[in-house]
């Protein structure tokens, strides 16, 4: 190859020759005459240029070129050079052999020195020269095949299209000095060390303070430009790399200050990752595709030039030199760069609707790109893609989702469950924060089966804090904001050019469960689920479409004692269906429109209505459409969402339908009173156990008992084992005389019962019974004993009277038979009486109280003991009186009875 070398380069010879012919066409040089070498050479100041140009090989070409201009940097221009730049290909080449014997990288630096005219002129004002330097990607690696052309010779073509680089040439300062290598407006670039060249046979030669520096491919020259920094900044890498290998390209770019004029959003998501095709394509509407570089003297005015985006922009001249493409005012023309030109523009060269941000970039801005990906998974980009409809977008951001790594804690993806929960959080409509209040529930984009077409909804939080003060001491106002109990981060974003705001939550939203998971997180509603799950109703609770449930707590049905333990007996379950469905209404009602509609009635699942009555207080008050006279409880609106409507909660009473009666006989199942009920029917007292009026001829159905509720104290069957039954049903009175004293009429007149009770228990309470009117000992006496805890859930301990009942006047039987422990009491609804009842369980039976003989007979005989004893006495004093002794010894004066001188 050595050998083979210098004879492919004797026949390039002829080649070279041809090739420079055009460069200058005047007439060679004579032998004799000092020519660009010659005059270098000859110089000490140029013997480092001299030892470049040897070193490329670029002597033989100074020789051949006619009509040339050098500017020539002198040895401390190139020692500056180095030490600014010690790695240059200036310092390399100086400083050692290399193994590049091409020096392709230096010979095109040196040939921007070089110009193809002779300037024996240089121009006042900033004008452009051609040079020899032909802009190319650097040469591949040395190969066995002789190149296609001397390497010392410049060679058209490259990436401008085929023409030589331009270098500006300028006048300016108090001394007006030359300086070459300048900017459009005549700064910067390298001074002449004089304006007066030295002339040669083929040219001339300026001396220059500085080495000119070679344009910098675009991409470079973007990222080191000051009023191109955040282009830089958002640049993508293979916009990068187009503009770094890309030839005879023409950009119109927008100067920093342009990107300042978008909302921040926006910037924050052309900051992003994920806006690499929409800054590619904003970079495309500044790109002309028109083939060649178009430096401003190419641009044609009032024409049109396509972009590589594929839309077109007009170039148009105004007055005196002014420029402006796209309407957009061209600031700085023509930054020359090694693969085409850059003009720098005031305002984004964009058409209308050609960038389009849609909600998913911000999101992606925003990072949250975990709740972009999830919503993917199902199939939902519609939601975050949409541009032409108003939508209020519940996000949480990546450091959010990141604490639910867990595969737990969210739904799998792709799943019909992660698809609801997303869609949770979206709701239509644009919800500034001053149009958000307190406790207000808002349509979601959810569509729950169970609401049967109907959107779920979210109840939102708003709480206002600081206000306070007048003028400028006032405190700013601060509003806090949560959805479904997920706060909100920050300010809420609103999308420029979109009706589309974002909130960033917390934590994500979990959508309302059915109806069944979310009472059983009330422990308080227990006994209504354990109504619900031993009737079979927990699939219809679950799944019956537009249901809203009012469910009674614990202490309602702990109120309504033996009501409550017969509805939960298993012989029972019809009619616990039918109460259980009496509290579910057949609709979706949230908290405003009960409190706040015009229905006074609403439907259940049972078939009958409830009743709503609004107080002017804002409370709430609901009862059955059966039940007794009064039976009202107190409606809580709590709002309890679920996927088919919402849960309110009912205190102090069960609804009771009217196709639920309760009687004496079902009390008496639930009081474990059958072995009474028996006595009861036996005796002829069934129409207390049925709720009927006593019949015709009864000594009960008199007058004055009109109107009684009848109670039947009822003891439970263990209270029977002292009892001889036997012998009782075989004595009718026994028998019907025992019954009786256990029947209490309870009067209009008679004081109101508790709450749940069938009569006023309270301290000294005495009430007559079936036998008061054939027994003196009939009336019955409750007695308040102790007072105790009630012991309900979620509930403070609230006081709880114990009573006990016994026969009125009963004594002498040492507290046996006559009296017992009150351990439940139940109300019954109204019967054919109209006047209901109820049952009152007891631990003991009231045996008919018959007085000892000491008692029946001994007050009588000792009152006629101390009658007669009192009469005697008496006599005895009178005849004591009477017969006290006349000739009592009496007192006589001295000297016995003589006469008193005035006697006389």
């Amino acid at each position: 190859m050595l050998l083979r070398l210098p004879l492919a380069l004797l026949a390039a010879l002829p080649l070279a020759t041809a090739i420079q012919t055009p460069l200058a066409p005047d007439d060679a040089p004579r032998p004799l005459s000092r020519t660009l070498v010659d005059v270098l050479a000859s110089d000490p100041n140029f013997t480092k240029l001299i030892r470049l140009l040897q070193i490329t090989r670029l002597i033989p070409t100074l020789n051949k070129l006619n009509g040339s201009t050098i500017f020539a940097p002198n040895n401390d221009a190139i020692d500056r050079f180095n030490n600014k730049k010690p790695s240059n290909v200036f310092a390399r080449a100086l400083a050692a052999p290399q193994d590049d014997n091409i020096h392709e990288e230096l010979r095109q630096h040196l040939f921007y020195h070089m110009l193809n005219e002779t300037l024996d002129k240089l121009p006042s004002s900033v004008e452009f020269q051609p040079t020899l330097y032909f802009p190319r990607k650097p040469t591949e690696p040395p190969s066995k095949d002789p190149p296609p052309y001397p390497p010392w010779m410049p060679q058209p073509g490259g990436s401008l299209g085929g023409l030589p680089q331009r270098l500006r040439i300028a006048q300016r300062g108090d001394d007006n000095a030359f300086w070459v290598g300048v900017d459009s407006t005549g700064g910067g670039g390298v001074q002449l060390a004089s304006d007066k060249g030295a002339n040669t046979s083929n040219g001339i030669i300026y001396e220059l303070e500085d080495v000119i520096e070679q344009p910098a491919n675009i991409h470079q020259i973007i990222t080191e430009h000051p009023q191109l920094s955040y282009l830089a900044r958002i640049m993508p890498e293979d916009v990068a790399k187009t503009l770094h290998d890309g030839d005879a390209l023409t950009l119109f770019l927008p100067v920093d200050k342009t990107w300042q004029k978008l909302h921040p959003i926006e910037r924050l998501y052309l900051e992003s990752d994920f806006s690499t095709q929409d800054v590619t394509n904003v970079v495309n509407m500044h790109t002309i595709s028109a083939k060649g570089v178009k430096w401003t003297d190419k641009l044609t005015p009032d024409s049109k030039y396509s972009t590589a985006y594929g839309n077109e922009v007009e170039v148009k001249r105004g007055d005196g030199d002014e420029l402006s493409v796209g309407g957009a005012r061209v600031v700085t023309r023509d930054i020359y760069a090694a693969n085409g030109v850059i003009h720098l523009v005031e305002s984004l060269l964009v058409p209308e609707g050609a960038l389009q941000l849609t909600p998913e970039k911000y999101l992606l801005a925003l990072n949250c790109t975990k709740f972009v990906s999830l919503l993917h998974s199902v199939d939902l980009t519609d939601m975050i893609n949409r541009t032409d409809s108003a939508i209020t977008i519940l996000a949480p951001g990546d450091d959010v989702l990141g604490v639910f790594d867990d595969p737990d804690d969210l739904p799998e993806s792709g799943s019909e469950e992660l698809r609801q929960l997303l869609q949770y959080h979206f709701i239509p409509g644009h919800w500034t924060p001053d149009q958000l209040v307190d406790g207000a529930l808002i349509e979601t984009a959810l569509y729950p089966a169970g609401l049967a077409g109907g959107a779920q909804v979210l109840d939102v939080a708003v709480e206002k804090k600081g206000g306070k003060g007048k003028d400028k001491e006032k405190e700013k106002e601060k509003v806090d904001i949560s959805f479904g109990g997920a706060s909100i981060i920050g300010d809420p974003v609103q999308l420029p050019d979109l009706n589309v705001i974002i909130y960033m939550i917390t934590r994500p939203l979990t959508p309302p469960d059915d109806p069944l998971k979310v009472a059983v997180q009330q422990l308080h509603m227990s006994i209504f689920l354990a109504g619900v799950f031993s009737t079979g109703l927990e699939n219809t609770t679950r799944t019956h479409p537009r249901m809203t449930l009012i469910i009674p707590d614990n202490a309602a049905f702990e109120q309504l004692g033996l009501v409550t333990a017969y509805l939960l007996l298993p012989g029972s379950k019809v009619d616990l269906e039918r109460v259980i469905s009496h509290h579910a209404l057949d609709g979706v009602y949230y908290a405003d429109e009960i409190s706040h509609g015009s229905a006074l009635t609403y439907k259940t699942l049972e078939g009958s209505d409830v009743h709503l009555v609004r107080g002017k207080n804002g409370t709430l008050q609901v009862s059955g459409s059966g039940g007794w006279s009064g039976m009202e409880g107190k409606l809580a609106t709590s709002n309890l969402l679920t996927t088919s409507g919402a849960i309110h909660e009912v205190s102090e009473v069960v609804l009771l339908p009217r196709s639920v009666p309760i009687t004496n006989t079902k009390l008496a199942k639930a009081a474990k009173a059958g072995t009474m009920a028996g006595l009861v029917t036996r005796a002829g007292f069934d129409w207390i156990l049925d709720g009927s009026p006593p019949p015709k001829g009864s000594p009960y159905a008199t007058p004055d008992m009109e109107g009684a509720a009848w109670v039947l104290l009822a003891p439970t069957d263990d209270a029977f084992k002292e009892v001889n039954l036997t012998a009782l049903h075989e004595d009718e009175n026994a028998l019907r005389d025992l019954v009786a004293q256990h029947i209490v009429p309870a009067l209009p007149t008679s004081p109101p019962p508790l709450w749940g009770a069938p009569l006023y228990m309270g301290d000294a309470a005495a009430y007559t019974t079936g036998l008061s009117r054939d027994s003196y000992y009939g009336d019955v006496i409750f007695r308040e004993v102790e007072t105790v805890s009630n012991g309900k859930m979620n509930a403070a301990p609230t006081p709880q009277p114990r009573y006990v009942v016994g026969i009125r006047g009963a004594r002498g039987t040492k507290a046996l038979g006559d009296w017992a422990h009150v351990l439940a009491w139940g109300r019954s609804t109204a019967g054919s009486t109209g006047a209901g009842g109820g049952l009152v369980q007891i631990d003991a039976v009231l045996l008919p109280y018959q007085p000892p003989w000491y008692i029946k007979f001994g007050q009588p005989a000792a009152l006629l003991v101390v009658g007669i004893a009192g009469i005697a006495g008496f006599w005895f004093v009178v005849w004591k009186f009477w017969t006290r002794d006349t000739t009592e010894a009496t007192y006589e004066p001295l000297g016995g009875f003589a006469r008193d001188d005035e006697d006389d």
